[in-house]
């Protein structure tokens, strides 16, 4: 289904190849369906070039930069576009927090995250993020309020005991880890032992 979808998407690029919405969505089949990280970032960053304000298209070209290119200095400097037109835009405000940690700049992600948190606070990644850069700057207390919020909104999706959970958490974030592993791979460890 999704290959005809990219089929259908290409006739309508040729077109109409300026359809933002249309660029925007085969950029992102391009990059999760195809692995075709090359036809992915041509295909977004054109769209970023017809409407440089797209947050959308910002957004995606950053995840293609971030997950599929490890360039996390091009993936923040997008992210940071993104998030000047639509400030706490939830996605870009979570993906930033991951940017930064892979670049060690917690202090810079919170305030993106704690504004996206007020706009909504159903996001666990956002959560997740804002543990990982409380953590980094000894706010230990509010990462592990952070953690545990993270858990309550994936319950429903993890079948654990969160208690346990909490409990193996607060002992990882109160050890301050002196290695720079993922506090965020630990947690789903945690999340798979229990």
């Amino acid at each position: 289904m999704n290959k005809d979808r990219i089929e259908f998407l290409e006739v309508v690029r040729e077109v109409d190849p300026k359809n933002l919405s249309c660029l925007i969505e085969l950029g992102w089949l391009y990059e999760l369906i195809d692995h075709d990280f090359d036809r992915a970032t041509c295909t977004l960053g054109y769209a970023t070039e017809i409407e440089p304000q797209s947050v959308e298209a910002l957004y995606w070209l950053a995840i293609v930069h971030y997950h599929d290119r490890c360039n996390f200095e091009k993936a923040k400097g997008l992210l940071e576009k993104a998030l000047k037109v639509e400030p706490f835009h939830a996605a870009a405000s979570s993906l930033y927090g991951s940017v930064c940690g892979d670049l060690d700049l917690p202090a810079q992600a919170i305030p993106s995250l704690e504004g996206a948190i007020a706009r909504e606070s159903t996001w666990p990644s956002l959560f997740e993020s804002l543990d990982w850069a409380y953590t980094e700057i000894g706010e230990l207390g509010k990462a592990i309020e952070c953690a545990k919020q993270s858990f309550r909104l994936q319950k429903r999706y993890l079948e654990v005991s969160t208690e346990e959970n909490y409990s193996y958490y607060e002992a990882c974030v109160t050890s301050r880890w002196t290695n720079k592993e993922s506090l965020r791979c630990t947690r789903w460890r945690a999340a798979r032992k229990a």
